[in-house]
């Protein structure tokens, strides 16, 4: 697992989950009119799929990925 933040937003916001295609995800989040980032954080805090839509099977995609490996990456980046 891998993230990075740019610093604005969404705009340069990366993860990697080996098969899992986030550009694509975040791309067909921000068409449907959702703030990525949010629904992203809302999930990771909360654990609750309700946070992602389930369009093109996302909600399935993004539960097979292990939250505290995100939360745990997104911390040892953040602090490098």
């Amino acid at each position: 697992v891998h993230f990075s933040d740019c610093g604005k937003a969404g705009d340069c916001l990366k993860f990697g989950f080996g098969e899992y295609d986030n550009k694509a995800f975040f791309t067909a989040l921000k068409e449907k009119g959702y703030d990525p980032v949010s629904q992203i954080v809302g999930y990771l805090i909360s654990n609750d799929l309700g946070y992602i839509p389930d369009f093109d099977d996302n909600r399935n995609k993004i539960a097979t990925l292990d939250r505290t490996l995100i939360l745990e990456s997104m911390i040892s980046d953040y602090l490098k």
